[in-house]
């Protein structure tokens, strides 16, 4: 099997891994997916990540950027990883949300003995509409035994949280 995989460097579009439809798909090595630009990973089917670093991804566009580290639109679980230094920032439409994580409405999300911190979020719309320095999230979220600090939501009408929202 794999031990190690780093996957990611200066993307400038899209997720450095993308994950559509289906189950199982699983990383149970040391996963690292790192300076991607439009996200690190885009999960549309089912994740499991254990073991993992998902740090320095950066979203941004012209609606607005979603899930720096984690773009979740189906069902993801994250257990014992490390998700920091990732940013989303707003553009014209709606500003920034969930630097290091965003999911949906039709999304879940568990969070299980991670650590997310260091991450953020702005708003570059004038909207008022972002949020989730580490975690955005519009559909149920569990969170268990982890750590989630230091992460900021910043810009114009910064009042929707740098933690979870």
């Amino acid at each position: 099997g794999i031990d190690v995989l780093t996957v990611g460097s200066g993307y400038t579009s899209g997720a450095a891994v993308s994950l559509v439809g289906g189950s199982g798909t699983e990383a149970t090595a040391l996963l690292t997916v790192g300076n991607g630009g439009g996200g690190g990973i885009g999960n549309s089917g089912t994740l499991s990540l254990s073991n993992c670093a998902l740090a320095n991804n950066t979203d941004s566009g012209g609606i607005g950027g979603q899930g720096g580290g984690l773009f979740n639109a189906g069902t993801a679980t994250v257990t014992n990883c490390t998700l920091s230094g990732n940013t989303t920032a707003g553009g014209s439409g709606i500003g920034g949300q969930g630097g290091a994580i965003y999911a949906g409405s039709s999304a879940t999300l568990t969070i299980v003995s991670s650590t997310i911190s260091g991450n953020s979020v702005t708003d570059l719309s004038g909207k008022g509409s972002a949020g989730g320095g580490a975690v955005y999230s519009a559909g149920p979220v569990v969170v268990k035994n982890s750590t989630i600090s230091g992460n900021i939501q910043s810009g114009f009408g910064a009042d929707h949280g740098g933690g979870i929202v």
